[in-house]
């Protein structure tokens, strides 16, 4: 009897397995889902542990009732904090104490297990870290799988990561469409400026779209207005200069968005703003300011201005010559 008292009885047509190989909370295999086993050596189901701290009358193990310890909830934001205090350590690469190299793998274990419980906060950290080479070998594939989890319960960063992603081809095959679908789900809830500046140039610039200026000026304002983005303020210029998506031609309104724009260092405002100079649209003819704008957007390698200068000074080398003569 005691040989066989550590395996699975028969009674009649039903095997019965040991009590070490049931849940005794819900009396139900353990291999049937992820486990948590307690100091005291006592091992149940994880999902029946969560229950069990909700409804249980003193937070202790239902066999021997010693302690619980402390309950996911708290362990996650203990290991948050802990990963606050090393994070700017991680993002520059810096090399981490033997301590930090241990919390870390703390960290990453903890939130990997609350991410395979489905939670959403978890799922997306642990994406950031494939995503970004974080302690964790970069791997977006993982990422992307990660992030998919996260969105998919309605995490408005995780659904901007995973439409950038689609939109870069990064962990996924690169999709457009799916990209739209994720990018604007983000801007739903969250406040992710980098989503409305991506459908912007979805539907700006035609990827994978037919260009759609109207469109483009919707997402486009949001980042112009608000968050003063320099590529947005230098499209909204764009369009007021032509007329674009659904506005009027305004040259007074495109000079005050490219202003705006090239003093926030976008090349391509910087250049309008010459070339406003240059042909004195709404402005007078300024050669001078004209140079002095094109050569800031040639010093960030904008190859229309170089064009552009190049052709005013063999202009301005062609005059001094007639004058001479």
């Amino acid at each position: 009897m005691d040989s066989q008292a550590s395996q699975s009885q028969v009674v009649g047509d039903v095997n019965v397995k040991d009590d070490e190989d049931i849940c005794s909370i819900c009396f139900e295999p353990l291999d049937e889902g992820p486990t948590q086993t307690l100091e005291c050596n006592h091992t149940f189901h994880r999902s029946c542990m969560k229950v069990f701290r909700k409804k249980g009358v003193c937070q202790k193990c239902p066999m021997c009732r010693g302690a619980l310890p402390p309950s996911q909830e708290v362990m996650l934001v203990d290991a948050f904090h802990k990963f606050k205090q090393i994070e700017s350590r991680l993002a520059y690469g810096g090399p981490l104490t033997r301590r930090e190299r241990r919390q870390m793998n703390e960290v990453v274990e903890l939130w990997e297990e609350a991410a395979e419980d489905e939670n959403s906060c978890e799922q997306y950290y642990m994406a950031v870290l494939y995503y970004k080479g974080c302690f964790l070998e970069q791997n977006y594939t993982k990422a992307a799988e990660w992030f998919t989890k996260s969105a998919e319960q309605g995490d408005f960063r995780a659904q901007y990561y995973l439409g950038s992603m689609y939109y870069m081809g990064f962990g996924v095959k690169l999709d457009i469409k799916k990209a739209i679908e994720w990018l604007k789900k983000s801007t739903e809830y969250g406040n992710i400026i980098s989503s409305w500046i991506i459908l912007g140039r979805i539907y700006y610039h035609g990827y994978g779209v037919r260009t759609n200026y109207k469109e483009a000026f919707k997402w486009y304002e949001k980042p112009a207005v608000d968050a003063d983005n320099p590529e947005a303020q230098d499209v909204l210029g764009t369009m007021f200069l032509n007329g674009w998506g659904g506005v009027k031609k305004n040259y007074r309104t495109a000079y005050k968005w490219f202003k705006k724009g090239a003093n926030n260092g976008d090349s391509n405002a910087q250049f309008n703003m010459g070339d406003m100079y240059h042909k004195g649209k709404y402005v007078k003819k300024n050669h001078v300011k004209a140079i002095r704008w094109f050569e800031k957007a040639l010093e960030q390698g904008h190859e229309e201005a170089k064009k552009r200068l190049d052709r005013i000074i063999a202009k301005q080398k062609k005059q001094t010559k007639t004058n001479v003569d």
